[in-house]
């Protein structure tokens, strides 16, 4: 079954990526979101991750 992807934006996000401290072992350009501050007051993990993950209101 092919993913459509329309304007209703409450169900489906164009962009979501599991941004963990694994991913970040892999690749040295990555930050640990565990342990690396946001610079909004917490780590990327509590700041900019929703349910460990990276999507378009992250930014």
């Amino acid at each position: 079954m092919p993913i459509r992807i329309g304007t209703k934006l409450n169900t489906h996000r164009p962009v979501a990526i599991r941004y963990d401290s694994s991913l970040a072992t892999q690749d040295p350009k990555l930050y640990n979101p565990e342990t690396t501050l946001s610079g909004l007051g917490g780590t990327i993990s509590y700041d900019m991750l929703n349910g460990g993950v990276l999507e378009c209101s992250s930014c």
